[in-house]
């Protein structure tokens, strides 16, 4: 699996260091957020919204250089909308990257 990375948040920032802490940490619990959301709406079987927080979390994933792992969220988003879940293993993997990735930075 590729590794996430922070390169976008350091062009935006031009390497200003509390700029990309404010960056990094709105940009960690944005994601805690949306995936403790995802996990709801998928115990409550709710597509509609899971494709929602999946769409949101697929600009987070953009955002962390994860190029494969953004394609794969873009089809099980698409999925979602036929109710179909055969991408979801796929996405818990890109989403407990993402989450050790985060917990390690600041």
């Amino acid at each position: 699996m590729e590794s996430p990375n922070l390169n976008f948040f350091l062009k935006l920032s031009n390497e200003d260091q509390q700029f990309m802490m404010r960056l990094t940490n709105t940009l960690k619990m944005e994601f805690t957020n949306d995936k403790n959301l995802y996990f709801d709406a998928l115990a409550q079987k709710d597509y509609k919204k899971m494709k929602f927080i999946v769409h949101r979390i697929k600009h987070k994933v953009g955002l962390l250089g994860l190029t494969k792992s953004y394609n794969v969220v873009i089809e099980f988003e698409n999925d979602l909308i036929n109710e179909n879940l055969k991408l979801k293993d796929k996405f818990l993997l890109i989403l407990n990257t993402m989450t050790k990735y985060l917990e390690k930075i600041n």
